[in-house]
């Protein structure tokens, strides 16, 4: 993640001078509700922001929503390269804090249950992820699954019920991928720390288990998935200098080069992919035909009903991460 330096605009200074400043320096003891633009500045542009002038941030929204708290920002993005450009913005304190020094987050009251904040696009349809914490100085992160905003200004929450925080570098920010050609517009406003319980439902993994969690879900949509190393030796095969090692399994559809493993010490191809719960048959491949297949002995084949170079070997994927056993190519545990 790269820098990008921001400086507030006379006008949102002005408008925060009665509540805070605006640019995370304030002294003022934080209780809730609390307004993130009062205590945490939004500074931390990544993706194209870390260039000039992609990424335009005035406090000249035409309305306001919700009570009015912090500032209105209203974001202008201009993707740098429109079939590929990401961007986004966290909101820090201090101003361009990300984690890489010694300088604590701000302490935060303890309490808060959601993040209430309002937010619409200039034409609808702008596609937008919202977020707060940074990894791992923080100790958390939760985002809310992709919003499509209204042209209306609409109330949003991101629930912190299941988060357990001290120090936040990161009070709110958010994020978006390449959305076609031309400027994504949208305004933000009234972002406020809340000890209200957040609104509506949110999918998304709710097993603290998974490799995909997310504290923000208030409903779980059966997306969890759980992590599986993988790990093959192959001393005393021939393996090409341009052979791809590859996991295919019914997880993937036997997908030739999808799944690659990493070569490591001692001739061992390791790989960790997070994978649902479930039952599946897989083996190792060297490469994308079928001759390059290992032929898994019936002593550990998941089906020995079937021809030898159908075979597959057994997997059955818990609801927690796991390492398989080293095997050899071709070989049983």
């Amino acid at each position: 993640m790269k820098r990008a330096a921001h400086t507030l605009g006379t006008l949102a200074i002005a408008a925060l001078v009665s509540c805070g400043d605006g640019a995370g320096s304030g002294t003022t003891t934080a209780t809730l509700p609390l307004a993130i633009d009062d205590y945490f500045a939004a500074s931390g542009y990544f993706g194209d922001g870390a260039t000039p002038g992609a990424i335009s941030d005035s406090p000249g929204c035409t309305q306001r929503a919700g009570s009015h708290r912090g500032v209105c920002h209203l974001f202008t993005w201009t993707p740098i390269t429109p079939a590929t450009s990401f961007a986004g913005v966290y909101w820090q304190y201090p101003a361009n804090n990300w984690g890489t020094d010694a300088t604590p987050g701000r302490t935060m009251p303890q309490g808060a249950k959601s993040i209430s904040f309002w937010a619409w696009g200039k034409s609808g349809g702008e596609q937008l992820q919202f977020f707060a914490g940074l990894q791992p100085n923080d100790g958390f992160k939760v985002q809310t699954n992709t919003i499509l905003l209204n042209t209306t200004p609409t109330q949003y929450t991101i629930n912190l019920a299941k988060v357990t925080y001290a120090t936040v570098i990161s009070g709110f920010g958010w994020a978006a991928g390449a959305q076609g050609t031309g400027p994504i517009v949208f305004s933000v406003d009234d972002i406020v720390w809340s000890a209200d319980a957040a609104t509506g439902s949110q999918p998304g993994c709710t097993d603290p288990n998974a490799a995909n969690y997310n504290a923000a879900a208030t409903t779980d949509d059966g997306s969890c998935t759980y992590n599986v190393t993988f790990q093959v030796d192959m001393t005393g095969v021939s393996v090409s200098p341009s052979a791809k090692m590859q996991i295919r399994s019914t997880f993937n559809g036997f997908c030739a080069d999808c799944n690659l493993l990493s070569l490591g010490s001692n001739n061992v191809w390791t790989s960790t992919l997070p994978i649902p719960s479930g039952s599946y048959g897989y083996k190792y491949a060297m490469d994308a035909t079928v001759g390059g297949f290992e032929t898994v002995p019936e002593a550990c084949a998941k089906d020995t009903s079937v021809q030898p170079a159908d075979r597959t070997r057994p997997l059955t994927v818990a609801k927690q991460a796991q390492t398989l056993p080293l095997v050899k190519w071709g070989a049983c545990p």
